[in-house]
């Protein structure tokens, strides 16, 4: 793949933000019947036999060295679970648009450690573009008149989410040099449970037991673990492996504009002038942002 066909490298981390879009969505539903530690842990129990099929039937399944075990475990550690726990407890106490613009702020931590430890580039024009995307999610949130007041333990759980998540793209980007994307996202997501487990255990396992399961109930779970756990992170992850940390990580921009269109077709939100103007201009970020750097790397 080269530059003169940037879209191709450009659609896999799209696709990732539209999936990570409809999971504000699919939380809202599925906390109609389940407890965020709950839904955690059917969310990886459905997609780690997922990830270890699909990656043994394509034989991309590395084995792990001894000495980097302990990677993968702290991998594991940020995300999924603490990123999980932050996202699952913070988004039932807040808005989906609101939580999205949250994680929209993972761009503006990125680029401190890509730069300092990995040396990543980051020029002004991509602050510029980050910070005019930053405005124009301001502007979202202005326009959104439903949205309700917000839980201070709320907004520091989706704040924990978002640091867990930079603290993720570091360890990635040390190990995609030597494992493929499926061997990182599998390991991954199995140290993440073994995290949960525990957690689970005290806090929601006599809740779970004692609860009449539908298939119905499980339909949001199901949609959370095949395309928000399984090919999100895999897309993501091979993105990073790419196109770098800190460019990978700016397109989580998009999250809260993907969730704001969802959310008008699904939940049928009310968009006003200034909802679809912080749209335009997040949109106008981004590519300031990426038209910049592919003119100076082109």
């Amino acid at each position: 793949m080269n530059d003169r066909r940037p879209i191709y490298k450009y659609l896999p981390v799209i696709l990732a933000m539209v999936f990570w879009s409809f999971s504000f969505i699919w939380y809202k539903q599925v906390f109609e019947y389940y407890r965020p530690v709950t839904v955690i842990v059917l969310r990886l129990v459905i997609a780690i036999p997922l990830l270890f099929i699909l990656s043994l039937v394509l034989g991309m399944l590395q084995k792990i060295h001894p000495g980097i075990v302990k990677c993968f475990v702290l991998l594991g550690f940020f995300e999924p679970f603490l990123y999980f726990m932050g996202e699952c407890y913070g988004m039932n106490l807040i808005s989906p648009s609101l939580g999205a613009i949250i994680i929209s702020l993972i761009p503006l931590m990125a680029p401190i450690p890509a730069r300092y430890l990995f040396r990543e580039k980051f020029s002004m024009a991509n602050y510029i573009g980050l910070f005019i995307s930053l405005a124009g999610l301001i502007l979202v949130v202005s326009g959104d008149r439903g949205t309700k007041p917000v839980a201070i333990a709320g907004v520091f759980l989706m704040l924990l989410a978002a640091v867990s998540a930079v603290c993720h793209s570091v360890i990635v980007r040390k190990l995609a040099s030597r494992y493929n994307t499926f061997t990182i996202v599998t390991y991954q997501s199995l140290f993440g449970l073994a995290f949960i487990i525990p957690v689970f255990g005290y806090t929601d396992f006599h809740y779970f037991i004692r609860q009449h399961h539908t298939f119905a109930m499980m339909i949001p779970v199901i949609k959370l673990a095949v395309f928000a756990s399984t090919i999100a992170f895999l897309l993501f992850v091979y993105s990073i492996s790419n196109l770098g940390m800190a460019k990978t990580n700016v397109f989580v921009n998009l999250i809260p504009v993907f969730t704001a269109i969802l959310s008008f077709f699904i939940i049928h939100e009310k968009f006003g002038i200034l909802k679809t103007g912080g749209i335009l201009v997040v949109v106008s970020g981004l590519i300031f942002s990426q038209v910049h750097r592919n003119r100076k790397t082109g």
